[in-house]
């Protein structure tokens, strides 16, 4: 599998790509011949965002392959907004223009334009060379389709997306048109039938998240990009949902009459699903090339409806203004981007025929609303339970608090929220002042709220506590909102380890500052000083590095030393015992003793032995990583933190190229990387690189439990690798520096549970 430096021997032939802008000639790209490489390695780099845009450049405008395919456009393509890329496209072969499909070209085009651009750019992917038809969007029948089957609306509320997409249209709720919830294959396609939708809005869940939330362990071969619906007939049996494939999924909402706009609000779903809808008949089809945070996907929806209805169904301007609404949130931005297929060009062409009466029929936006309707809808819904790492690192007490307007135009002004967590104490509640402004559909409050951490209660408690969260809301000094939700407030010392996104606070139990750290450093001093045969021997971490040395076990050797030195410490001097983890009451969590614990009672977990060795590696400025594979924890470090600049660049990786078993497609685990949002979490669909690192011995992983066999430091690091081998046990790395350049910082525990 080739790495960004490697050329591939068997690679398709050449092909073309033509750029068409408004009064300018085609621009024609001749595709290099390992164009299908190329694609599949910025499309997993530009899923990679959220890793290399803190602290770190936009790797694509200093990239030499791309500066040969597009540097001489460049200037050109930065000044028009919009920009249509014309990809081929056969609606009997999903095969064809696989690559030109997954290429991320709205990154990449912005990424290279910029610094030229005084304004937003616009890419619309345009289908086989776009069919002549109106550009104007038919609203008169719009539907939803729900589907979140199997135990997904855990994690999602598709009727809350639903109504949010009805009431920005300015669909009233005594007037809902169709919906169908958690359909299988057979009712899609009866519902389709009756109900003949011109605009579709699937909210769901993609194949490849649904495998890993409901933790299916389907096999790579046995994805592909798609939508989970519920299972029916024979299917039934195969397990709580229906993995159907984007072009299956594609076949059945075109088969009878093709929707002239649909979205899909689920991940990766814009490559396939998106693209093949178009291809089959529809006229949009608008979807995300990987993932995308939910808050701004709902901005983006709610925004893009009612440009819609205000516009008269002009596609262009609303799709221009929703992906304004996402620009202003660039703190949120995650995943590649999200696109616009399209079966007509929207060049140059009026989208007002007859959208004077292309609007809904059901009713517009009005400002008078009837008695007892409110002029804001909230939707509230809080977690289940709060963790005190998750507070601790500014994580939302809600799954979802949203605030939209309800089918009125202009300024919303004094609005009011309170938001109580009933901490045993005089809670003190968190107070907001809004406005909605005019161009605002909505307001996402989830990040916003900010909880005290001051309680002794919430500081303190050694089990769970039943609590409650209130939350209000007024306008215009009317009560719009007002609902009390159970809440359990969990141990701190608890971490949850139910979801992928929660694997991304780990790095809060590393605790560098614990009082049984710098014991352990003082007892490996002397170990190090032996081993490097040099009395003056210190723990500098990576300035012993020997720059000179080309050789990489020379050049890393006295890294090495120091963190071997240390296992020693521990193994020697301060033996330890395994021992299974204590009771902790919850669906899926762990109580994490601190080192200071460890150290005092002699024993400890896999996680409490590898976060007592990273807490260590991170106290001698080494950096650590975490690794998860299914209910085992172990640790690693880099070996050079030039090494992991480069790790954070996204340099010399390798992207997972691959192909179907039945057609010259990607692999789907280029799908299966698009499942977690935190840049310092590497999850399984990013297992190849994790890895590669470990393997070409960039990163050193560490069997923590040797310890506890008095194994030796070469021992457990054969034994670390090994862990990597297969894909299916691995569930993600979390890298500790870059977790802490994101805010994840220890939590204020020093031994205090001691």
């Amino acid at each position: 599998m080739p790495s960004r430096t490697t050329s591939p021997d068997t690679l398709v032939a050449p092909q073309t790509v033509v750029l068409r802008q408004r009064n300018q000639a085609d621009i024609t790209l001749a595709l290099p011949r390992r164009f299908d490489w190329m694609a599949m390695n910025w499309s997993y780099i530009a899923r990679t965002r959220d890793r290399w845009r803190v602290g770190g450049g936009d790797p694509a405008p200093g990239d030499a392959m791309l500066g040969q395919l597009l540097g001489p456009h460049v200037e050109r393509l930065a000044g028009d907004p919009l920009v249509e890329v014309l990809l081929p496209s056969v609606p009997a072969q999903e095969a064809v223009g696989w690559a030109e499909r997954v290429f991320p070209w709205e990154y990449v085009l912005s990424a290279l334009t910029r610094d030229r651009r005084s304004g937003p750019m616009t890419v619309v992917r345009v289908m086989g060379g776009g069919r002549r038809e109106p550009t104007a969007v038919d609203l008169q029948r719009p539907a939803v389709l729900q589907s979140a089957p199997g135990g997904l609306d855990r994690w999602y509320d598709v009727k809350a997306e639903g109504d949010l997409m009805l009431s920005s249209l300015g669909v009233p709720a005594q007037a809902r048109p169709p919906r169908l919830h958690n359909p299988g294959r057979t009712a899609l396609q009866r519902w389709l039938a009756e109900s003949r939708p011109t605009v579709l809005h699937v909210a769901g869940v993609d194949n490849h998240q649904a495998n890993a939330l409901l933790r299916l362990q389907r096999a790579d071969d046995e994805l592909r990009d798609g939508l989970a619906l519920a299972p029916s007939g024979p299917l039934a049996a195969d397990g709580p949902v229906d993995l159907v494939p984007a072009e299956v999924l594609a076949q059945l909402l075109t088969d009878v009459r093709a929707p002239e706009l649909v979205v899909f609000n689920a991940y990766n779903t814009a490559t396939r699903l998106a693209a093949r809808v178009v291809a089959r008949g529809a006229r949009f089809a608008v979807g995300y090339h990987d993932l995308i945070d939910d808050a701004v996907a709902a901005t983006f929806c709610a925004t893009l409806y009612r440009e819609l209805m205000r516009s008269g169904g002009d596609m262009l301007q609303a799709f221009t203004t929703a992906l304004l609404q996402v620009r202003a949130q660039p703190e949120r931005l995650r995943g590649a981007c999200i696109v616009l297929c399209s079966g007509v060009s929207l060049l140059g062409v009026q989208a007002s025929r007859g959208s004077a009466n292309r609007t809904p029929r059901l009713q517009r936006e009005q400002t008078a609303l009837p008695a007892g309707e409110r002029p804001l809808v909230v939707d509230c819904k809080p977690l289940d339970s709060v963790n005190y790492s998750l507070l601790h690192n500014r994580k939302s007490l809600f799954r979802t608090l949203q605030l939209y307007r309800n089918r009125v135009e202009g300024e919303i002004r004094d609005i009011e929220v309170r938001v109580t967590l009933n901490t045993g104490e005089a809670s003190v509640p968190f107070v907001t002042a809004l406005t909605l402004a005019a161009e605002q559909t909505m307001i996402d409050l989830g990040p916003r709220v900010v909880v005290p951490l001051t309680s002794a209660l919430i500081r303190r408690q050694s089990e769970r506590v039943q609590s409650s969260v209130t939350v209000e809301v007024l306008c215009a000094g009317v009560r719009c909102f007002l609902e009390t939700h159970r809440v359990t407030l969990c141990p701190v010392d608890e971490w949850q380890d139910g979801e992928v996104e929660e694997w991304g606070w780990l790095p809060s139990f590393v605790l560098p500052r614990d009082p049984a750290v710098p014991l352990i450093i003082d007892s490996a001093q002397t170990l190090l000083a032996t081993l490097a045969d040099d009395p003056a021997a210190g723990f500098d971490g990576y300035q012993s590095i020997d720059t000179r040395s080309d050789d990489r076990e020379l050049r890393y050797a006295a890294v090495d030393r120091q963190v071997q030195a240390i296992w020693h410490a521990i193994v020697h001097r301060h033996p330890l015992s395994y021992i299974n983890p204590p009771p902790s009451y919850g669906r899926v969590t762990q109580r994490v003793r601190t080192p200071t614990q460890v150290l005092a009672e002699r024993r400890g977990t896999c996680i409490d032995l590898a976060l007592l060795l990273a807490s260590c590696l991170e106290y001698v400025d080494i950096y650590p990583v975490l690794f998860l594979l299914s209910g085992h924890c172990f640790v690693g470090y880099w070996r050079g933190d030039e090494l992991h600049e480069a790790f954070r660049q996204v340099k010399d990786v390798q992207a997972a190229p691959g192909a179907d078993d039945d057609a010259a497609l990607p692999a789907s685990e280029a799908g299966a990387a698009a499942v977690a949002q935190l840049g310092h979490v590497l999850d399984q669909g990013q297992h190849l690189e994790v890895r590669q690192h470990a393997y070409e011995h960039r990163i050193v992983p560490l069997e923590a439990t040797w310890l506890c066999q008095r194994g030796g430091f070469v021992q457990a690091a054969e034994e670390g690798r090994r862990n990597l081998r297969r894909k299916r046990d691995f569930c993600a790395m979390v890298d500790v520096k870059l977790a802490r350049e994101r805010g994840v910082t220890p939590l204020p525990i020093l031994g205090e549970l001691s």
